[in-house]
């Protein structure tokens, strides 16, 4: 068990080498001719996973964290060479499969790392776990998004089949991990476990104020557009370098997590990092400006700590028989979201650009701040 942590941290490094993840929805809006179609791919990609997130959440909660993983590592490699068809058919059936890996991850690899620490008896320093695993990440996506903006200004097809490559030693190293001792499950039948879930995070006033961030969250993301927002300004190349910026930023938060974790509640982290966001994000957008992707790079400073806390306040709140059903429900609700939200933005994006595009999105974050507020008032 104690080299779960260990092996998730390499795992997520080869995982996350996304090279295409600096021109994403540019490619898409190139290969089906706007940003409508191209927003539809990440819409089917969002709509396979929220289909097909509490079946996931359920057979990781009764089955297995690791098979589960498996599985969404195998997935992810046949998106990514599905995505490299360049025609839209073959974007769609990339996109479900994108989905297919998403709905498995989510939820099931947090929970793997919890049920790993706590019987190993290291469960004190899951926040500190939770931090090296996600920096594991960012540095990736750091190194895949700087390297993947040359790469794209060559040709875009090779970000998607060098990400393909990378795909392969993720694979390897899932057979490396140890599926945790099974936690014992309540409920009598498939239908039963999903509603003691439900009910239960319909109780709970600090998980249900936490959910409904996540949702709105989730729901309204618009990263994926800032790329669009970014090529205003600069050449192919010079987006991936500063697309790449959020993902350093975000590999140092996440590697001072466990200091804020130590000094600062869990609930003052995301309340003060969401505020930081908000503020730091709105005036640059509002009055668009070549500056204007710097400042919206510096706002990945707090994810890191932020992602850590919010993700250690929900793991206390989750009932240990369905942990990953809790984090699918929360995922199947945001992805029913974002379902709305995204045609409507990759319409202002055709209209108005992308920068106003985020702007609305960033708007729509704000009552976040009143739902951490909720959360600290009770936790303090």
């Amino acid at each position: 068990m104690a080299g779960n942590a260990r092996a998730l941290n390499i795992f997520s490094f080869w995982f996350c080498l996304r090279f295409y993840n600096a021109v994403a929805i540019l490619y898409f809006a190139h290969a089906t001719g706007s940003y409508v179609l191209g927003v539809s791919i990440l819409v089917i990609a969002q709509v396979a996973q929220g289909l097909l997130e509490v079946p996931a959440g359920i057979v990781s909660d009764r089955v297995g964290r690791v098979w589960c993983l498996r599985i969404g590592a195998v997935a992810s490699l046949i998106s990514v060479t599905s995505y490299a068809g360049g025609t839209y058919w073959w974007l769609a059936c990339g996109a479900v499969l994108d989905g297919l890996w998403r709905a498995m991850f989510n939820g099931n690899n947090e929970a793997l790392l919890y049920e790993s620490a706590r019987e190993s008896g290291t469960l004190d320093r899951f926040p500190r776990h939770l931090g090296n695993l996600n920096v594991a990440a960012e540095v990736a996506g750091f190194t895949a998004v700087m390297a993947g903006g040359f790469v794209a200004a060559w040709s875009m097809e090779w970000t998607l089949w060098l990400t393909a490559l990378a795909q392969v030693p993720a694979i390897v190293v899932g057979f490396w991990l140890v599926e945790p001792k099974k936690h014992v499950v309540h409920a009598a039948n498939v239908w039963t476990h999903f509603r003691e879930a439900l009910g239960y995070m319909r109780r709970n006033m600090v998980l249900r104020n936490l959910s409904m961030a996540k949702i709105i969250g989730d729901g309204f993301a618009t990263f994926a557009l800032w790329p669009a927002f970014y090529r205003q300004w600069m050449p192919v190349w010079a987006v991936g370098a500063m697309y790449s910026a959020n993902w350093l930023l975000s590999a140092v938060g996440f590697a001072a997590s466990g200091w804020f974790m130590k000094r600062f509640r869990p609930a003052s982290i995301v309340l003060g990092s969401e505020m930081y966001s908000r503020a730091l994000m709105l005036p640059v957008l509002i009055v668009p400006s070549p500056v204007s992707p710097v400042f919206m790079a510096l706002g990945g400073a707090s994810y890191g700590p932020s992602t850590v806390a919010n993700g250690t306040l929900m793991h206390e709140e989750f009932t240990d028989h369905q942990r990953a059903t809790m984090a699918s429900i929360n995922s199947l609700l945001s992805n029913a979201l974002y379902l709305v939200v995204a045609p409507v933005l990759g319409l202002v994006a055709d209209r108005w650009g992308a920068g106003r595009a985020i702007m609305v999105g960033q708007i729509c974050l704000l009552p976040i701040i009143s739902l951490f507020w909720r959360v600290w008032r009770r936790t303090t």
